[in-house]
């Protein structure tokens, strides 16, 4: 039976359900699953390691998997600071029946892009995009909130379950608050809900401080620099939208470009940012923005013809497979230099007649 989607105010039981589910894996003795999207985020892994948590006080097993790489350096570090194994999704194939449950946090399904196409389906679903979740869900906690980690903060809460001097229980909290914080652009987003301004209250009781300056302090590698330099030199700007193009790079230096788009934004007080870059095969871009009128979904749309799982307000982005035309690495450099500048200019062509369109 699918729960149906509810309300903020009408959720005072939901982690009730939760808990009786985890209860019957209990009596089955099994494991939980929890599956996060490729290239999680810090609300992704920070619900996820609330539901552990809450998996652990009932005496069940979990474990995380995840698709991707975990390759943004402020991110990384707070995987490492977590201390919780997270595994990546072909170590759950072919373990299939050590679980009784299987838990999406911070995505809905597991079609599509997002997740490999893995195939697995959840029983439970914790989100807040508005996403239509599977058919035949147990349990479903979808809200028009800021944060999953939001959500999952409210669990335990109300559980009465994270325990002040408890060394784990500090890390988790210090994730699910940076969940919180980046996914409402430190509570500026429009979608902030009274959950979303909760949770800090809530977890700063409990916070690992070291861990908490580590992640704010994150050293930022030499190819970041590198690539602002770039943007720098490539940047086009029109009413009041910047586009910059950072090349080629290498699955390692993907991360560079939301980072890059950050930073862009902040540096020149302008009220949109759009980066992008190859990686392999796929164009990726990304969006940053203080316009309140513009909408990224819409907009990555109407430009790309999708738009990244995930965006939020003032930030999305985008990965467009370029297939058969993308460069070989074999290829003169001449030849993607030449694939390059025709790719840049198209994309800031594209950018800039659809702001142009809409004013």
């Amino acid at each position: 039976m699918q729960c149906q989607q509810e309300r903020s105010g009408e959720m005072s039981e939901k982690h009730e359900e939760l808990i009786k589910l985890f209860e019957e894996v209990k009596e089955q003795k099994k494991k939980i699953a929890v599956f996060l999207q490729d290239s999680p985020d810090p609300d992704a892994v920070g619900s996820a390691a609330g539901i552990h948590i809450i998996a652990e006080h009932v005496g069940v097993g979990v474990d995380i998997f995840y698709g991707g790489e975990i390759s943004h350096p402020q991110n990384q570090v707070l995987v490492k600071a977590l201390q919780m194994d997270l595994q990546k999704y072909d170590r759950f194939n072919g373990h299939e029946l050590l679980y009784g449950l299987i838990v999406f946090c911070d995505i809905t399904s597991s079609q599509g892009k997002h997740m490999g196409n893995i195939g697995v389906k959840p029983d439970v679903v914790i989100d807040h995009h508005r996403d239509k979740p599977e058919n035949n869900t147990k349990f479903v906690d979808i809200r028009p909130v800021g944060a999953a980690s939001s959500i999952v903060t409210e669990y335990l809460r109300k559980m009465n379950i994270l325990q002040k001097g408890d060394e784990h229980h500090a890390r988790v909290a210090t994730a699910l608050f940076w969940g919180v914080k980046t996914d409402t652009n430190e509570w500026l987003s429009e979608n902030v809900s009274q959950i979303d301004e909760e949770a800090p209250r809530y977890l700063r009781e409990y916070l690992d401080h070291d861990m908490n300056d580590r992640i704010r302090h994150f050293p930022i590698p030499d190819f970041i620099f590198e690539c602002e330099a770039k943007a720098e030199m490539s940047k086009k700007v029109q009413s009041g939208c910047l586009t910059a193009g950072l090349g080629y790079l290498t699955p390692v230096q993907r991360d560079a470009i939301p980072v890059v788009a950050d930073r862009q934004l902040r540096r020149h007080g302008i009220s949109t940012v759009v980066v992008f870059a190859i990686v392999g095969d796929t164009l990726h871009v990304s969006l940053r923005t203080k316009d309140d009128k513009l909408d990224e979904k819409d907009f990555l749309a109407s430009i790309f013809g999708q738009n990244d799982s995930g965006s939020k307000h003032g930030s999305g982005g985008a990965k467009v497979p370029l297939g058969v035309f993308a460069p070989d690495p074999k290829s003169p450099e001449d030849e993607k230099q030449s694939f390059w500048q025709y790719i840049s200019e198209w994309l800031t062509r594209r950018v800039f007649e659809f702001l142009s369109e809409r004013s």
